[in-house]
This record gives C-alpha cells, structure tokens and sequence, in this order.
C-alpha cells in the first residue's frame, strides 16, 4: 500500500487500540514475534515473494491468527458460473452508476503508463496457483470466490488457524 493509504487506513481506525498499519517496503515485518492476530492481503498477493511472506508470516502470526488474502485470479468463466458472473456484473454496473466518476477514475487509472507497466510485470497468477500453494500449506483454509468475471475472478481465502499452517518450501507440482 502506499504511503498515503496507509496514512489513510491510520486516521480511520484512530481509535482502535489493537488496530495498526505499516507500510512494508521488504520481506521483513516490523511486529515481534508471534504477535499478529490478522494479516491482510488486499488485491497484492501475486506482487509478493510467497515463500519468503510464509516463513515472514510464521514468525510473527499469533497460534490462532489468521491469513486473509482477497486476490483477483485468472480462470475464464465457466458455463456454470455464467449466471453468477452476470448477477455480479449487474451488481458492478449498478454500484459504478450511483458513484459519480467511477468509471472515469478506473478508466483512467487502468490506461495510465504506471498501471500498464504493473500488469506487464506482474500479471495476474492463475487460480490453480493460488489453490495448490494457499491450499497445500494451509489444510484447513477456505477458499471462495467473491466475484466472477469473463476472463478473471475474485477469490478470498481465509488460513484458519496459522498454528495449523504447514510450513513448506516452494515447489512445483
């Protein structure tokens, strides 16, 4: 995140003792050990380095904390989920026509130099990807998809209980 949305995030919990935001510019997390309830991973994960994150996250979650990863995934619609995907698009037209400059801002931030170098760089990862690596370490996490699109989804996947995670290094199925 950047430096102002942090900021951001920051001035709107103010009030909340147990509730802190950093900005993290590398592997390593400012927390102590073993002190992280919840760690969240917005629409970022595939930018991340996963085995360097995981032995990161196993020092310093809590026994019963949890990983919270929402993501959006390449997997085209499958005929089955054709209804599902055009009851979300309703839903995206719907929310885009009541928020005045919506569709210009996304609009413009999607045909921005920055954001076009981003997706040449990182594009998304595939939701196999996501489903064998979060699911091969975390036995009892939870996957679900939250939107379908023609050509991608939105998944969140909850850990369950990191003392459950199964640390393992990265390999290839």
């Amino acid at each position: 995140a950047s430096a102002a949305m942090v900021d951001c995030a920051r001035r709107r919990c103010a009030g909340l003792p147990h509730v802190r935001f950093e900005q993290v510019g590398g592997p390593r997390i400012p927390a102590e050990d073993a002190s992280i309830d919840v760690a969240i991973s917005m629409l970022s994960f595939r930018y991340l380095d996963w085995d360097p994150l995981m032995a990161e996250l196993h020092r310093v979650m809590r026994p019963d904390g949890q990983l919270l990863v929402i993501d959006m995934v390449d997997k085209p619609v499958e005929a089955r989920h054709v209804p599902r995907m055009l009851l979300d698009k309703g839903r995206t037209v719907t929310h885009a026509l009541r928020a005045p400059g919506y569709r210009r801002r996304l609009a413009d931030m999607v045909r921005s130099p920055p954001w076009r170098d981003m997706l040449r760089y990182n594009p998304m990862r595939a939701l196999h990807e996501y489903v064998w690596y979060l699911e091969s370490r975390f036995p009892r996490g939870v996957m679900d998809t939250l939107n379908y699109g023609r050509r991608a989804r939105i998944i969140a996947f909850d850990s369950g209980p990191f003392a459950d995670a199964e640390p393992t290094e990265m390999q290839y199925p």
